[in-house]
């Protein structure tokens, strides 16, 4: 139950103000140009643990659970049996090809980010840094609710949309509940197996065949919740860029493309966005520090009316930060 009410707080969680975007000259065309974000595959992000540290964490905790969990009602041989069903679910998800298949839009939350009201709002210093690449970076400033509704109208699944979560006390918390959760599920589940389903006709094996659909249905349900998680979780040294996300999945790896980056090609996925639609999801964008910021506040303009994007705000940096 507190779990549940977790999520739910999650999902009705507004930013205060617009979500930022940070990108470079090639970001910017790609996304007024094709009206798409790019969302990267959740294994090429900044973050090197990205996924697969949440992930581990909460198969661990099942695992350890179980271990340590008393079953007075059970055969003694219950535990192994009961770990083995566990451990063999992980390493088939594990073989699936369709457990890459993840992909994240990152936001970045300004005003969190600014508790003294310094007013950085889509110029802050820390990102044009890592996208300011010799003078070349733009933040574009979205309306949480309306960018949500944009990715739904051009027929794009968002999963989820929240903000990430860098407090590991939190972090562990989450995973505690979900562990007990998971696992007194699937607990009900097998007994409903063994009390009402059992057919003593039937051999062993026939009566565990018969078993696997209603057993897979709790195990699917804890993938599904730990892979949630896993797209959420962020280290703590990341805290600084109170991070959003729309997370999304390819239901066919042929709908993804690739780019260049500092990892290499990277997967990532077109997600389409009608910017032009009233009210449009895009409210503001910031040309990056530049030693040609007013030419580039112009270039921008002529972008988005080419584009046929109209009423957005564009304005320069007014962070005097020299990186060419």
């Amino acid at each position: 139950m507190e779990e549940q009410k977790r999520k739910e707080n999650a999902d009705q969680a507004k930013p205060e103000g617009l979500l930022y975007h940070y990108t470079g000259q090639k970001g910017l065309e790609g996304i007024l140009g094709s009206k798409s974000i790019w969302a990267t595959h959740v294994r090429y992000l900044n973050d090197e643990s990205e996924f697969v540290h949440g992930w581990e964490k909460a198969w661990n905790s099942i695992l350890e659970k179980i271990r340590n969990r008393e079953f007075p009602d059970k055969d003694p041989s219950f535990k192994k049996s009961f770990e083995k069903v566990f451990g063999t679910f992980r390493r088939e998800v594990m073989k699936d090809p369709r457990r890459g298949a993840y992909y994240v839009a990152c936001f970045t939350d300004d005003n969190a980010s600014d508790p003294q009201n310094l007013g950085f709002d889509g110029d802050r210093l820390s990102q044009w840094r890592a996208y300011s690449k010799s003078g070349y970076g733009f933040s574009l400033g979205f309306d949480a609710d309306t960018l949500k509704d944009a990715f739904t109208a051009s027929g794009n699944v968002v999963q989820w949309f929240r903000r990430c979560e860098y407090s590991e006390s939190a972090q562990d918390a989450q995973i505690e509940a979900l562990a007990d959760r998971h696992i007194d599920n699937f607990l009900s589940s097998w007994d409903t197996c063994f009390s009402t389903m059992r057919d003593p006709s039937l051999s062993p094996a026939q009566n565990a065949r018969n078993y696997t659909p209603h057993l897979m249905e709790p195990l699917m349900n804890m993938y599904a919740d730990f892979v949630e998680f896993g797209m959420f979780m962020k280290h703590y040294g990341f805290r600084e860029e109170n991070e959003w996300r729309a997370t999304f999945i390819a239901e066919d790896q042929a709908m993804c493309s690739f780019r260049e980056s500092t990892l290499g090609l990277t997967p990532f996925l077109p997600i389409g966005i009608d910017l032009s639609r009233s009210p449009s999801p895009l409210k503001k964008i910031v040309v990056g520090p530049s030693p040609h910021k007013d030419e580039w506040v112009t270039t921008a303009q002529l972008m988005l009316a080419k584009c046929s994007v109209a009423g957005i705000e564009v304005v320069p940096s007014k962070i005097p930060y020299r990186n060419w």
